[in-house]
């Protein structure tokens, strides 16, 4: 959807998994919709009700479980639909590590009305489908960044980060080992290595560039006053507020 390389040794955002192996997921919503609304607006899908809480739990664990056995190494989730789950997820692994990654929203909503309309196109199996509009996914991106604030009050500040995105594509290698220190994980020469030799293999990445119009940015700035005040961005995609590295 942005140019990412796709394929089945490279990683993917466990949402998927998830759907396989029949664990309640938005995505089921993607799949068989049953209106033409955007198939995230609904926060219901994102948490088992209290009768299926048990049986996601123990799905979830097993999963993880899979996947320690396989590796016996630490397992780390990229799963934007966790950022609903983090008490779920705390409960669960209350030795979890969280680190929110947040991004400018004027290339975040329009980054993500392209990747659902993609998506959904390819994977659509009702008569039922549209592409999300830009007033529907800056809603549903409010939603999500409150939840977050919200959930993480609650997880104590040894055990999560929030890195600026930004600052984060600017010099990943020291913001990396900034995080690693906050959770008081050695980061090894071989480590950098690895992480250095990706970079290099990805330098001439370009992501795809979004134009929105005078009227999508006043939607945006005008839904998401708080949040780009909150996490330091301006009124517009343009100008960004002095980048931050990380806050605890």
């Amino acid at each position: 959807m942005d140019r990412v390389k796709l394929g089945f040794d490279e990683p993917q955002e466990d949402e998927y998994a998830i759907l396989k192996m029949g664990i309640t997921t938005p995505l089921e919503k993607l799949i068989f919709p049953a209106d033409n609304n955007y198939f995230l607006s609904d926060f219901t899908s994102f948490l088992p009700n209290e009768n299926e809480k048990e049986h996601w739990k123990e799905s979830f664990y097993r999963f993880t479980r899979k996947l320690t056995l396989q590796t016996g190494k630490r397992i780390v989730f990229k799963n934007p639909f966790h950022s609903l789950r983090i008490e779920l997820l705390n409960e669960m692994f209350p030795k979890a590590y969280f680190i929110h990654i947040y991004r400018n929203p004027f290339i975040v909503i329009p980054s993500t009305i392209r990747m659902w309309s993609i998506v959904g196109k390819q994977n659509c199996l009702t008569r039922y489908r549209s592409d999300p509009s830009l007033a529907e996914v800056t809603g549903t991106y409010k939603k999500f960044t409150e939840r977050i604030r919200t959930s993480l009050e609650n997880i104590p500040p040894y055990r999560f980060s929030e890195v600026k995105f930004e600052t984060f594509e600017a010099d990943p290698l020291s913001m990396l080992k900034t995080i690693y220190k906050h959770m008081n994980l050695p980061f090894s020469s071989a480590n950098e290595q690895k992480v250095t030799s990706f970079l290099k293999e990805v330098k001439d990445y370009k992501k795809n560039i979004y134009v929105l119009s005078p009227e999508e940015e006043d939607l945006i700035s005008g839904e998401l006053q708080d949040d780009l005040a909150f996490y330091g961005y301006s009124g517009s995609k343009i100008e960004d507020a002095p980048e931050e590295t990380l806050t605890n």
